[in-house]
């Protein structure tokens, strides 16, 4: 079972792959400091007991899904220095 995903700093590049939803048991995501680029997958948004997500520092795009509002665990987010368009969502708001 994986608990922590930790990629920071790797110069990964494409997409945050959707499959990451499906990593139950995943606690932290950290791939901060990457190219990393596209939308953030809503699938994060099925990680039910994921902490902490840091995904600062990339080239993402898009709107913040709101399905991480559904992180119910979550404790720190960390989306800055990326490109991303609108407002935080109301769900992320309330946690």
């Amino acid at each position: 079972m994986l608990g922590v995903l930790d990629r920071s700093s790797n110069h990964l590049v494409g997409k945050i792959p959707k499959e990451l939803g499906c990593l139950n048991s995943l606690l932290k995501l950290l791939l901060s400091n990457s190219q990393l680029s596209g939308n953030i997958p809503s699938e994060i948004g099925m990680l039910s007991i994921l902490d902490h997500c840091n995904l600062a520092a990339n080239n993402l795009n898009g709107l913040i899904p709101k399905q991480l509002g559904e992180c119910s665990r979550l404790l720190f987010l960390n989306l800055s220095r990326n490109t991303l368009d609108g407002s935080i969502p109301y769900d992320i708001g309330s946690l």
